[in-house]
């Protein structure tokens, strides 16, 4: 069984091999949908991750390394609600809009209200109890400005993550580029004009703030060129409350309970370690998100492609996996060879404390490649209990280990958790993933 699986992997990768180094097969991989939408997935998560570096650069060499770990565990915090608020209705948007016909300005602006009102109730409950839930961030309560923008910041970010995924439902990946790639310049520009009015404060609001006019940029200009006569009101669509929120809350716990380490690792750190250890966790593990962004964008993709054509799922998947195999190996070499010296940019002291992370968090990209598939496969086939416990597995195993060895093992904790849980869960659900792809002939090279 292991040699069968190294000689279809070798396979893959050879054909893979031989579309990157082909001009012409490169350029008929991009007239395909899925490869296509994948690459500009993959390039809006590079892109928003390149000038994410550059910001938290700009901080670093603008701010003390404290209060970038404050204003980090902050966005980290924000970008929880931001899912919570979203009550699962990204997914839910890729797998009913392309049925939608007359009804889907409708349907994204029922979205669209049912999530604001929620991101609003999400942001006021988390600032009621801070001083419960996350102590060193309680300051946030004290005054009125920021408690105003704190709250009109989630919901701007809920909406323009909902925004994303209706352009993924749309097969408009490009235009996701697009949008990601004007608010990462957006917080580029905030964030320098901002240095000497504010601490914490003006950090944050430059992420907000990036997000706000992106989010304005899409729906006004970028939304109307796809769906003809759209325009922004209120509504209440009965399919969001019935069809789309059944189907979409395992995918709501299922993602949610995937990211949950993300959104949690920076507040535990805080609070245990210190803003300044949180500071050069966060550094490590947003460049080891490049990494993780090639996996998570072409499952979108996969999801997406099988919502429209169900049938062609089993190529699809043959597809993706080379597609990882293309852009992860090369990825995976640079960030193991180079990334403490990557790391310096920031500083010294970051490249010091975090390129020990890197060496642990690179691999992971492996085993949660092999997770990343099957979940779109599972989202296409609506298997919605391998979805939930696919990611409370992930959230438990990594969030339980770093709790249990964080005073032994330090800032290294989480990232032994994460690679130890999706290992574990990569091992579980391969025997599943291989069935999926012996119903296609090898020669299929798409």
């Amino acid at each position: 069984m292991v040699k069968a699986s190294l000689r279809r992997f070798a396979l893959s990768f050879r054909v893979a091999l031989g579309i990157a180094m082909s001009r012409q097969k490169r350029r008929d991989a991009l007239r395909t949908p899925l490869y296509a939408n994948s690459v500009y997935l993959i390039a809006n998560s590079v892109v928003t991750t390149v000038l994410g570096f550059v910001f938290w650069v700009l901080v670093a060499r603008l701010y003390p390394a404290e209060v970038l770990g404050v204003a980090s565990a902050l966005i980290s915090a924000a970008g929880l609600l931001v899912f919570i608020a979203s009550l699962g209705l990204g997914m839910g948007l890729i797998r009913f809009l392309p049925g939608a016909g007359t009804g889907t300005s409708a349907l994204i602006n029922s979205s669209f209200t049912l999530s604001g009102l929620a991101a609003v109730a999400a942001a006021v409950i988390f600032l009621a109890g801070l001083p419960l839930w996350s102590p060193a961030l309680a300051f946030v309560r004290q005054n009125p400005i920021f408690v105003a923008a704190f709250i009109t910041f989630v919901t701007v970010g809920t909406l323009f993550n909902l925004l994303t995924h209706v352009l993924v439902a749309l097969r408009r990946a490009e235009f996701v580029f697009i949008q990601g790639l004007f608010a990462g310049l957006v917080k580029l520009g905030m964030v320098v004009a901002m240095v000497n009015l504010f601490q914490v404060f003006g950090i944050f609001a430059s992420w907000g703030l990036s997000i706000a006019v992106a989010l304005g940029f899409g729906i006004l200009l970028l939304l109307p060129r796809l769906q003809l006569g759209y325009r922004p009101f209120l509504a209440l669509r009965k399919q969001v409350s019935n069809d789309m929120l059944h189907f979409s809350f395992a995918n709501y716990a299922g993602t949610g309970l995937w990211s949950l380490p993300t959104w949690l690792l920076p507040i535990m750190i805080i609070n245990l370690l210190g803003a300044e250890t949180n500071a050069y966790f966060y550094v490590s593990w947003s460049m080891a998100n490049l990494l993780f962004a090639i996996p998570l964008a072409i499952s979108m993709s996969l999801f997406a492609e099988g919502s429209h054509q169900e049938e062609i799922l089993t190529r699809d998947v043959r597809k993706s996996l080379k597609l990882i195999v293309v852009l992860l190996l090369p990825a995976m070499v640079i960030m193991l060879v180079a990334g403490d010296k990557l790391i310096l940019i920031f500083g010294k002291e970051y490249s010091l404390e975090g390129a020990r992370l890197l060496w642990i968090l690179a691999p992971s990209a492996i085993p949660l490649s092999i997770n990343s598939v099957y979940l779109g496969i599972a989202r296409v086939k609506e298997k919605q209990k391998n979805i939930v416990l696919v990611g409370a597995a992930v959230a438990l195993g990594t969030l339980g280990l770093s709790y249990a060895f964080i005073s032994h093992l330090g800032i290294l904790s989480p990232a032994i958790g994460w690679l130890v849980t999706h290992t574990l869960v990569a091992l579980v659900v391969l025997h599943s993933l291989r069935k999926s792809l012996k119903t296609v002939p090898t020669k299929v090279i798409g």
